[in-house]
């Protein structure tokens, strides 16, 4: 037992300074997130047989191929599975 009289019980004013913290650490994460998902995805601008196409990283195992036609206005995706197939 602490001086509260009971167990797990933290002293008078540190719960208070802890919730604060862990809330303001929790506020910071979300802004994090919140940019994280503004920004897109890095792209790499493709060479050889797929000159003028870019590939952009879907998650770890998968990739998007695509390429933009400026005068069209279309994006035409060449792949949209795993590149390495």
């Amino acid at each position: 037992m602490n001086k509260a009289g009971s167990r797990g019980a933290s002293p008078v004013g540190r719960g208070d300074t802890t919730r604060r913290a862990d809330e303001s650490e929790l506020t910071a994460h979300r802004a994090r997130l919140e940019a994280i998902e503004q920004r897109p995805p890095p792209f790499e601008k493709l060479i050889g047989d797929l000159a003028g196409a870019y590939s952009r990283r879907i998650n770890i195992q998968h990739r998007i191929v695509y390429q933009v036609m400026g005068q069209e206005q279309v994006v035409k995706f060449l792949r949209l599975w795993t590149h390495c197939e």
